[in-house]
This record gives structure tokens, sequence and C-alpha cells, in this order.
């Protein structure tokens, strides 16, 4: 008798009491606090998912990045870094996309490992071979390729980069201060999101788990898993049936874990023991409780990052949903349990239970009535971060000649390097030389004089001065040369390198200084010019090319470097007529001092005009450098205008490029998002109006506005100038670019009470906030009540859990009902509107679903939220899992294809796991009939064991023993248990063939002397110690020890059952037995043995289960354990330590040993256990060894010659005869051939080309008596002697033994031949 029962506190659930817990929690949580999270997304869905929550930030948020929150995204496909290009994704492809801080692009070297797999023992143990199967040079960069096995060798390969963004991740988030307002104090949430159905996700989501237990242990967290199963991608994707058999591996596997321990090694230093893997593993399908299917696997990415957003923007319902997370954990370690009924030693009835199917998992469902006021808040803001754009720049775009014709000129003379006429005010006109009157400025001499050409004055005056004593000393022309003299030491030779005067070097350092401080102070007037109105960047762009223009243009059209140029050459004619005329008037004023009649007043009047020449020669002569210099100065000007101009340049650009990015961004909000999950009300006002309130119609008042908003942001931004502008734009545009959209965005939105101050003066009343004045409630109360109701029977539908169930219970009603929590969310909880609207959404609920809404508070008016959750429901509760086209049925497919079974788990013992779905009734029966036929078999030695692969002890597959002829024994191979066993409940001709093999082998023992007394003594055996059932304690309320059995023992209990009726059948009394047993287990060692196929190779076996915990004492226990002790000094099992190396107990499954009994006349036995051989190999001659030695050295060098000798053998023979040989052989996987390295090979001095190391081994001998040379690259010049290479000599085998060995048992052999 078998049934189903439920265990663990979800039995027990209270529904009002629970109620009662979850409003207490969320009465007493942080209202718009989030925890410390980090998001991990793995593989491509993890990545989509996650870049979904990002956009969300964005709209609502206006920025991605808050305090205490990290991102990590890694996958194998190199593109799912960034959204696919999609109408809805494109424009947020920057902005949402991971950084390199934020993502691990993953590659590995898979040659690297599977070429030499013998180094990664730590990989061998789960790798399967048939992963990859030719592929060896796979490109990883597209992804995975839904090879699980794949994934998770590239999780091996980098798992220190993993660890080290954790690490990195960890450390970036708990830096927060947990005083910042927004940051929940407590646990950090570590999520993570990934797809079961492909490669990377899939093959990951274990060891990551793992990798974040072991890193983090003892640190604060708990850790959530995001799993998308395969029914999302069913339609959409042409390698359906393989992404749905990857979905079953995963979730069994998963399922597996949940009540089991995750061991990895993922090197020799690395490695995890823990549980559990997740503390909550959430499931989201592509069909609902209610059968509604979502449209595109995008649904899937979006109810993610949707239900991620609650932590971060859903005001109190965030509490309510926290609330259901933290609540409903305790359920999720609650089972159904399969129990049966077995019969005790004392005859009477005992019930245990075999399996446990635990109810771990969640799913969610969430959607959304919204009016698309979001949508219209981010086309409002980046029209009016565009708007503020030009506003920045008011000249771009407009008619700017007035503007250079007006302000061309005042930007020169502010500059400093205006040359020409000037208008003041007042009309009058006036001459303006900036440039000749800064070179010509003199300053540290002894003079008053500001200039030189005041210097050059007053040394004229100097020069009349002396009038008088020239007249009265007679000295007129000696007096005056001297002075001119002096005034050309003052200037010197300008063009002279050394000889320059104080004149000529004070205007190369005025030059000097002028251009440095025109240089200095050019970016000041840009600013000033810039922030005059209509102007803005582009005018002064303009106003800049006009002026490099301008100083362009020829002499007659503008003073500047032509004129300049024109007037050193006039100067310098200057210079010249006026020191002719000089010498000529001061020959005059000689005379006047002369003569017959010398007269003071004509001295005086000649040395005045004398002095005038004097003054314009050296007003010309300084002049001319001047203007030398002065060209210099403007053509070093005009190279600082340029790079002002190139700057500018920059930033208009960059500016351009922001006005239109934020245009591009406008206008992907113009158009509803489409999706199936959120139902957008359709909208009722004009795009083009959405600004009016805050802006107003009129021209003047827009500008107003604008100009306090751009003003209060800049100066927020801490941005005065341009410079500032241009580090911002040229250094960190995208910072810019979403500061100023965030502006704009939080204008808009206003402040926790929903009003913005943002466009008034600080005086004047707060407008209300964009989501304030276009609300959901408000767009509902307008349309007809019928059109609302369709609305929120669309609600309604598509928010009920992602899972649909399966119709049919395998447990026949024992399956616990998850717990059902569902919440609408609406911002206003006060009206009769709305309590119209939540009476009707509660009429909506059909009958069979038990999603009852609880109406709570939300922080936005645009929306209606509907959230449901299941929590606590097994694996086989999923709908998706079952039926024809379930997952379950392309798993079994695609596993077990006769031509080419698919490599779906990451572990080779994934037939150890427990299956996924309970069994029916019908099922159970014919699993058990399945058991009591394999140990049956295993009992009578038809079934053995062997390694499943070469190398490997820890894992068997079985072999069955079959008569081909009357005399003759073949080998069936069968597979790992689970195959056996699968076999056994479905193959007809095979249940036969085993039933009547196992009728026949029995009445061999009948012959043999044996009865079915001896049977139930072994039976005895696999009961008590292969197959114990042990007490554990189970959690339900209060703790409950129970039985814990397995369907194994109750196969051997059935099976032990119907031998004891046979044994009395046969005459044994009660006592007759227990004696039997008493002298049976006495002497276990003798006429059992293990069941493996050949000495040396792998038996299953059971650890030693202490007393206490057993549920039946055996007084016959000792004993037994004695025996098997026996059986491991004998060498026929193997020694069996723990992970400390400790020798332990293990039971191992015995079978008859025929030798005990007088064998069948037509069945010859042969015990190789029992022989032990002589030995030759490529070490040298040995003795007494068993088969298994043999093996182990032959293994040690397959490819060299192994013989062997046993007393009564006519001579020696090959160790491949031996069957443990052979066997062992034949079950080291299929591998090319591999002959050693290739040499140049050369005989008695003949070259022969180039050979493998073992034709030269062959070669050599075959020919004992030549000389063998070889040479490789890595000799050198040097040949060698095959003697000196010990690749070669390796595979030559021993030199001849010889005539007479050693002897052995008193027995030598014959010579070899």
């Amino acid at each position: 008798m078998s049934q189903y029962r439920t265990g663990g506190k979800l039995s027990s659930f209270n529904a009002a009491e629970d109620r009662d817990a979850l409003q207490n929690y969320v009465e007493s949580a942080e209202h718009g606090r989030y925890p410390r999270t980090l998001l991990i997304g793995l593989g491509g869905t993890g990545a989509k998912a996650l870049q979904h929550l990002r956009r969300m930030k964005i709209e609502r948020f206006g920025t991605v990045d808050l305090p205490g929150v990290a991102y990590l995204s890694m996958d194998t496909d190199l593109q799912s870094a960034r959204p696919e290009a999609t109408k809805e994704q494109s424009p947020y492809e920057d902005l949402v996309s991971f950084d390199e801080t934020q993502r691990i692009n993953l590659s590995a070297n898979l040659n690297a490992v599977l070429e030499n797999m013998a180094r990664h023992p730590h990989i061998k143990e789960w790798w399967d071979d048939s992963a990859l199967d030719s592929k060896r040079n796979f490109d990883l960069g597209k992804g995975a390729g839904q090879i699980r096995p794949l994934s998770r060798l590239v999780f091996f390969q980098n798992r220190e980069l993993i660890q080290s963004a954790l690490e990195r991740s960890w450390s970036d988030i708990t830096a927060q201060n947990l005083d910042d307002g927004r940051i929940q104090k407590g646990k950090v949430r570590i999520v993570v999101v990934a797809g079961l159905a492909g490669g990377t996700g899939s093959g990951m989501f274990l060891d990551l788990a793992a990798l974040i237990r072991s890193s983090f242990s003892g640190r604060d967290f708990e850790l959530d898993g995001m799993f998308v199963l395969p029914g999302v991608y069913k339609g959409a994707d042409t390698k359906y049936p393989k992404l749905a058999a990857n979905g079953y591996a995963a979730l069994r596997e998963i399922n597996h874990y949940q009540s089991h321990r995750f061991q990895a090694q993922w090197d020799h230093q690395a490695s995890a023991d823990v549980a559990p893997l997740y503390n909550r593993t959430v499931l989201i399908s592509g069909t609902n409780a209610l059968s509604e299917s979502m449209s595109d696997p995008a649904d899937a990415y979006r109810v993610i990052g949707e239900q991620l957003f609650l932590d971060f923007g859903g005001g109190r319902m965030k509490s309510w949903v926290e609330g259901v997370r933290v609540n409903r954990e305790q359920y999720l370690t609650s089972f159904v349990g399969y129990d049966y009924v077995v019969e005790g030693p004392d005859g009477k009835p005992r019930e245990t239970h075999a399996e446990q199917y635990k109810t771990a998992f969640v799913s969610f469902g969430l959607s959304k009535l919204v009016y698309p006021s979001w949508r219209l808040l981010n086309y409002a803001k980046f029209d009016l971060a565009a708007e503020m754009v030009r506003l920045l720049d008011p000249g771009h775009g407009g008619q700017l000649g007035d503007v250079i014709t007006s302000w061309r000129t005042r930007f020169m003379v502010e500059a400093g390097f205006y040359q020409g006429t000037l208008v003041d005010e007042d009309g009058s006109r006036s001459r303006v030389y900036q440039v000749r009157d800064a070179l010509a400025q003199q300053k540290g001499t002894r003079t008053s004089a500001s200039t030189i050409f005041e210097h050059i004055q007053e040394l004229g005056d100097e020069l009349n001065a002396l009038s008088e004593e020239m007249f009265h000393e007679k000295s007129t022309e000696e007096m005056a040369k001297e002075h001119f003299r002096h005034v050309r030491k003052l200037f010197g030779d300008p063009y002279s390198a050394g000889n320059e005067g104080d004149w000529a070097l004070q205007i190369s350092k005025n030059r000097e200084s002028y251009v440095r401080k025109v240089r200095e102070v050019l970016p000041d007037v840009v600013e000033n010019f810039r922030r005059r109105r209509g102007v803005g960047i582009t005018g002064v762009r303009e106003i800049l090319t006009s002026i490099l223009e301008e100083l362009e243009r020829p002499w007659d059209k503008a003073l500047f470097i032509d004129w300049l140029r024109h007037m050193r050459t006039e100067k310098q004619r200057d210079a010249e007529e006026a020191k002719t005329e000089w010498e000529r008037l001061l020959r005059n004023t000689h005379q006047a001092s002369k003569g017959l009649l010398p007269s003071g007043d004509n001295h005086r009047a000649a040395l005045e005009m004398a002095s005038q020449a004097f003054v314009r020669h050296w007003r010309a002569r300084v002049t001319e450098y001047i203007c030398a210099e002065g060209v210099d100065a403007l053509e070093a000007i005009r190279k600082v205008i340029r790079d002002q101009l190139t700057r500018i340049d920059a930033i208009v650009a960059h500016m351009q490029e922001l006005e239109g990015w934020y245009g591009k961004f406008r206008d992907h909000f113009a158009e509803p998002v489409s999706s199936t999950l959120f139902i957008e009300v359709p909208m009722r006002h004009d795009l083009k109006t959405l600004l009016e309130p805050y802006l107003g119609t009129d021209a003047a008042q827009r500008r107003e506005a604008l100009e306090l908003l751009l003003g209060r942001a800049l100066r927020r931004m801490k941005l005065d100038t341009l410079t500032d502008l241009e580090s911002q734009l040229s250094g960190e545009r995208d910072r810019f670019r979403d500061k100023l959209a965030s502006e704009a965005f939080f204008a808009l939105k206003g402040d926790e009470t929903g009003r913005t101050a943002a466009f008034v003066n600080e005086d004047s009343e707060p407008q209300p906030g964009f989501l304030e004045r276009y609300s959901l409630l408000a767009a509902l109360e307008q349309m007809p009540y019928e059109d609302v109701t369709g609305l929120l029977k669309q609600l309604y539908d598509k928010g009920l859990p992602w899972i649909e169930p399966t119709p049919k219970d395998p447990t026949g009603g024992a399956t616990l009902e998850p717990v059902a929590d569902a919440f609408l969310g609406i911002s206003n909880l006060e009206g009769r509107f709305v309590e119209q609207l939540f009476s009707t959404f509660k009429g909506l609920q059909p009958h069979k679903l038990p999603f009852r809404p609880q109406k709570v508070g939300t922080n936005d008016p645009s929306e209606l939220v509907f959230f449901t959750e299941w929590s606590a429901f097994a694996a086989y509760f999923i709908g998706e899992v079952h039926g024809a086209g379930g997952l379950e049925a392309h798993y079994e497919r695609l596993l077990y294809d006769p031509v080419r079974p698919s490599a779906l788990h990451i572990h080779t013992d994934f037939h150890t796991f427990q299956d996924m779905v309970p069994m029916e009734e019908q099922e159970v029966r014919w699993t058990e009939r399945a058991w009591k036929l394999f140990h049956q078999a295993q009992m009578l030695g038809l079934i053995c064991s062997r390694r499943r692969r070469h190398g490997d002890d820890e894992r068997v597959s079985f072999t069955r023993r079959r008569r081909s002829t009357a005399l003759d024994v073949a080998w069936e191979e069968l597979g790992v248990e689970a195959t056996v066993l699968r076999n056994l409940s479905s193959d007809r001709a095979f249940i036969q063939a085993l039933t009547a093999d196992i009728e026949r082998r029995i009445q061999d023992l009948m012959d043999a002397g044996g009865d079915h007394a001896d049977l139930v003594c072994l039976a005895d055996y696999w009961t008590t110690c292969v197959y114990p059932v042990v007490n554990i304690s189970e959690q339900s309320g209060a703790s409950v020890v129970k039985a814990a059995g397995s369907l194994e023992n109750l196969a051997i209990s059935e099976i032990r059952k119907e031998w004891l009726r046979k044994a009395a059948a046969e005459g044994t009394t009660p006592e007759q037995l227990l004696a039997r047993r008493v002298q049976r287990m006495g002497e276990l060692a003798k006429w059992t043995q293990p069941i493996h196929k050949a000495s040396g190779l792998p038996v299953p076996s059971s650890p030693d289960v202490p007393d206490e915990l057993r549920v039946d004492e055996w007084e016959l226990l000792p004993t037994v354990r004695g025996q098997i002790e026996h059986l491991t000094r004998s060498g026929e099992l193997r020694e069996s330590r723990d992970e400390l190396g400790r020798l332990t107990l293990r039971f191992p499954r015995l079978a008859v040993r025929w030798s005990a009994f007088k064998p069948p006349q037509d069945v010859p036995e042969f015990q190789e256990s029992a022989q032990s051989y002589w030995y030759a190999g490529p070490q040298g001659k040995e003795q007494g060894l068993s088969a298994a030695q043999i093996l182990t050295r032959v293994q040690q060098a397959p490819k060299a010659r192994h013989r062997i000798f046993a007393t009564g053998w006519p001579g020696w023979k090959d160790a491949n005869e031996l069957e443990t040989v052979r066997e062992g052989l034949a079950s080291a996987p299929d591998a090319p051939p591999d002959d050693g390295p290739s040499f140049h090979y050369a005989v008695d001095g003949a070259r022969k080309g180039q050979l493998s190391a073992q034709e030269i081994a062959d070669l050599a001998s075959a020919a004992p008596g030549s000389v063998h040379k070889v040479w490789t690259k890595d000799f050198g010049r040097t040949w060698k002697t095959v003697e000196q290479v010990e690749e070669i000599t390796s595979l030559m085998g021993p030199p001849p033994l010889g005539d007479e060995p050693p002897p052995l048992d008193e027995e030598e052999p014959p010579p070899l031949d």
C-alpha cells in the first residue's frame, strides 16, 4: 500500500494568521527605501531583463545610477551587453548597455582543457564527452549554443574573473552610507536572473549561486534566483525542442539541490559545498495561471524588470511585495511525500516514506493599466531639454547678420586688438589703434613717459632746451648729433640680435605680453558675448569667423595685418625723409649761431624746426618696428582666435548633437510601447501642447520660464561659464546630457507632493506636477464605464502568476495548494470612483483561482498595478512540464535518442537525481517491479557492475550476463542504474527475458544445493545494510521523527517476503531460518561476493548508518561488518575512505558466490579473483599479482607488451586474455590512437624519414642488433640512440625474460618462445 501526503509548515498554513503577519510587516516597513542590491544578469535572458529595469529607472528616475545598487552582466554572447536594436530599444542603447565595470564577456580556451583532460580531473569528473562531439573549434563569441556542459566549462575557466567581479560589486554597494534616506538597512539582496533554456545561463546558474555562497560566507545577504522557463520561447525559436530539454534538465537539477548540498571543485584550490543555493527560486513561464500567453519573449524580460523595479519605485506596494517575499520563505521547505507501508521484522505493517517533493518554487505575475503619463513625461522631458539646449545657444538657427555687424567691433575692442574708427553712443567718431598703442607702452624707465612715443617727444623737447647753450658755445651741430646718437642707442638695431636698444626690446616684450593678455582675456570676452541675448555660442562663433576675415582684409579696407605691413613700408620712407630733413635743418641751425650776424632767436627757431624732424624720424622708426611686431602679434592673435573657434566649433557640434539626441528620444516616446502585459489607456492630450502649462504660449513668456529653469539647472550643475560647459561636453558629455535631461525631468515631475516650482519665481505658488496633471484616474473617469471594465478584465487576466498549473495532479490530490497573494496598487485609496473600480476588479476573479486582490497604496497616479504571487509549489506543479509537447517529453526524447543522445546535464551523475514528477500509482507499481527485477538480477549475478569510464572508480554502469549458447556466456551493456530501471519499466522483451533468467538462476541455485533460505539471508543483508530504513526529523509545526525508507527498500522487502514464503513452503521453520541466518551471516564472505563483473572493478555500496538512526535493531550487524572488513582485507573490495582520508565502512551490493555451491554442469564458472599470476611488462618481471593489479600495470603503459603465466598453463599468454584486463580497457572512452611524438629516424647510418615513436619502437624491437638513432629539433645538432629517448623505450617492452624465472608456488613456467 502506498500514498502521497504533505509535510512542513505549508501543511499548517492559516490564511487569517498569515494576512495578519503580512499586515504587521507592512506597517513596520521603511517605505520609500530599498535594500542594497546586486543584480546579476546571466546570459542573454538575464542581460535583457536587467536592461529593461535600467530603462525603467531612466524613465522614472531620470538616471540608471542609484546609490547602493550594482549590476553585473556575464555572457558568452558578446552582443548581449547592448540591447537589441529594435524600435523600442535602440534610442536607449547607450544608456541601458552595461559598461566595462558591469560586464564580463566570458571566453575560454576549450581545446586546452578538452585535449588535456587528464590534467583537469576536477572537470573530467563531471564532463560529458558527447557535449561537443567534433565541434572543438566552437565560437563562444556567439553564445554557448544551448550546450549546458559547455557553459559550465566556461564558468570553470572564468571562475577567478567572476569572483573578482562579485567582490568588487559587493564593495561598491556596501560602501554606501546607510544614512542615505533611500537605502534600507539590513541584508544585502542579490538577485540572479537567467534563462533555463539556453546554454550560458542554464549551464552556470548553479555554480554561480555556489560561488556567491562560498565567496560571501559569513556576510549578511539573501540570494534569489529569477529563471525563465522554455515556454517563453515556444513559437519564437525554431530550436524549441532543445530549449525545452535544456529547461527540464536545469529544472531537475535545481529541484534536486533544494534538498541536497551542491558540491563543486572549480580548480585545485577553489571549491564549494553549500546549501541552499537560492533562498527563493522564482520561475517564469510563457503561460499564466489563466492560460494567457505572452506574445513575445520580451514580455518575460519586461515583467521581470518591472517586478525588480518595485524595490526601487513601488512605494508602499514595494513593502507588500517584500513582505510576501519575507513571510512566504518559511513555506518553501515544505514537501509532498510519497509514503508506503512495509512489513517490519515483527510482521506488523510499518509506514515509511520514499520521496519528498519540495514545494520550493515561486512564480509571480504583474500587469499594469496605465495612462501614458510616464511616456508623456519623458517625451516632454526631452522636448524641454532640447529647448534648454537651444536657449544655451540662442543664435543657433537664427539670422546672425545683424549680430555680427552690431557686435564684431565691440568684441575686438573688449578683447583689445581693434584698429579703426569707433563710433561712440553719442555718435562721435574716434580713431583707435589698440595694437599699436599696446606695443608702444613703456615701463621701468627713469622718464615719466608711458609710451615710447611720449619719450621721443620728451627727447625732442630736451633738444630744444639745449638751444641757448648751443648758441653760446657755438657747438650746435656737435651737441645735436650727440643727442641723436643717444636716441639711436635707445632704439638700437632691432633686426640685429644682440644689438637691440631698450626701445626695441620693450616693443618685443610688449608684443609677447600683449598676445598673452589677449589669449587670457578672450575666453572672458567670448563668455560675455555668449550671454548676450540673441548671440549665444553660434553668434560668438560667427563673430570670431568674421573677425578672422577682418584681420585678413586689404590695407585700404581695414587697419590690421595687411595695413600694418603697408604702414611699415610707409614709415621706412618717412624715417628717411625725416632724417634728411633733420640733417638739413640742423645745418641751418648751426649757421644761425655763426656768421656775421648771429641771432639767438633765429637759432632757437631753426633748432625747433630741426627737433620736429628729429621727432618725426624716431616716431617713424619706432612705428615701423611696431608695425613689424604688430603683424606678428596679430598673427598670434589670429591663431588664438582660431583655437577659440575650434573650441567653439566643438561645443556647437556637441550642442547640435545633444539637441538631435534629445529630439530622437522625444520622438521615441511619441509612440506607445506594444505589450500584452501593460495596457495603455488611449491618450487624450496633444503632444505639442504638453509643455504649455509650464512654459506658457507667448514667446517672451516661454523664454522667461526657460531662462529661469536653465539658470537654476546650470547653477546646480556648477556650469557657470562656457569653459565649464566645454569641459562637460568634451570630457563628460554623456553625463552632461543625462544631467540636463534629469533637470528637465524633475522640473516637470515635481517633488514628493506632486507639485513643481521649477518654472515660477520663488514667491509664486508651485504648479501641479506632470503626473498629477496627467493622471490615470482622471482619464478613466472620462471614459464609458463599460470600456473601463474591459480594461480591468485585461489587467486581471494578464496579471496572474506566469505558471500554468498542471491540469492533472499526479499525487492524487495530495499536492499542497501554493500560497496565493494578490494586490491591486492604486495611488488614491479614497473616493467613490476608486471604490467602484475596486469592486468591479474583485468581481472579475474566476472561481477556480485563489487570487483575491487587496487594495494597497502606491506613489504613482499614472497606473493601476496588479501584482500576484504563488509561493511554495513543487516543480511538477508546472503545467509546461507535462504532456506530449511538454518539457519532460522533449527531454526524454533527446536524452535517450538511440542514435545521438544529447548532453543535457551539467553533471554525469544526473541519473542519481530525484525524478521531478511524482509517479502515479500505476508508475509506482511499474517502478517497484523494475527494482525487484534489478535487485534479484544483481543478487544472482545476472547483472554486474563495471566502471562507467576509464580511471573512474566512483561511478558505475551495469552489464548483463546471459547465456549465448548452452555453454557460453555473453555480456550485454545496460548503462547506468537509471537507464536499467527505465528499461525495466517499459521494455517488455527485456522484462520477460530477465524474469526468465532470474527463475532459471534460482533453479540453478537449488540444483547446486542452495535453497530459498539462503536467498532470504541475502535479502536480509540488502534490506538492513544496503537499503536500510532510518529515522529522520521532519518539521511539521513540531519536530516529528519519521521512518525514511525508499522504493529500493520496498522492492527488497517484497522480494524477501516472497522468498520467505517459498522457504516456508520448502519446510524451513522460523527457528531454522533464524539459525541459518546466524550461520550465513557469520560466513558471508565465503558464500557471497561483490556484484562487480571482475575483481578490481567498482561496486555500488551504501554507507554504514549509525545504530541510533536505524529503525530496526539487528543483532547480527556487528558480524556482518566483520565479514565486509574481511572482503576488504582479501582485496575483493576496495578500501573506502572519507573526505579526510580516514577508513570507513561501506556495505557493497553482494551476489551469490557460485563457487561456494556445486555449480551446474552446463555453466562453467571462472573466478579470476582467486588466481595469482606471473607478470612480465615494461618494468620487468613480477610474481603473485592479482588480475586487478595486472590491469593497473596495463593501464599505466597501454602501448607496451604485457604477458602473464599461471600454474597449469601450457605457456605465457598476452595479458589481454584476462577478462578483467579486457573489461577494464574496454570501459575507457574511445580516443584516437596515440603513437607518441615523431622523430627523424636512421638505422645503421641510413636515414628512413620521419616516423612516430611507436613505429620506431617496433622497428628497434624487431632488429635489436642494429644501431637505431633519432633526431628532433629539441636535440640541437646531436642524434641520439633510441635507448636514450624515454618516449621510445617506454613503448618497446622489457628485454627477454630468459628461460628460468623464479619459482611461483613451487611451479616454474616454461621458457618463452
